[in-house]
């Protein structure tokens, strides 16, 4: 893997808009969470989509208001669309980069 590609985690988190967290969001488990979707990878992430889907929306302190007020159907659908997204686009970086002997 080159240098210059990022964590499954990382892209996930490079998703997520500055409107949709909050700013008092001091108990988060964010960051381990990115952490660890970087770590396990892409494979990981997608057979536990589910239980990653859950976490995040239960954490609610991390979510600004905006997000608070939709159906948590709703924000299930969308947290996994990311999450998938993120997952195509590492397998994606991964590709490319082997195809191009990580030489920009």
């Amino acid at each position: 893997m080159c240098e210059s590609n990022k964590g499954v985690g990382d892209l996930f988190a490079e998703m997520i808009p500055e409107w949709a967290i909050s700013q008092n969001n001091l108990n988060c488990d964010c960051l381990e969470r990115r952490e660890k979707m970087n770590k396990f990878g892409p494979k990981w992430v997608r057979q536990n989509k589910d239980d990653l889907v859950s976490r995040i929306i239960e954490d609610r302190d991390a979510l600004s208001d905006r997000l608070k007020m939709l159906p948590t159907f709703t924000l299930k659908i969308a947290v996994s669309k990311m999450l998938l997204d993120a997952c195509n686009k590492f397998d994606l970086q991964i590709a490319v980069s082997n195809s191009e002997d990580c030489r920009h």
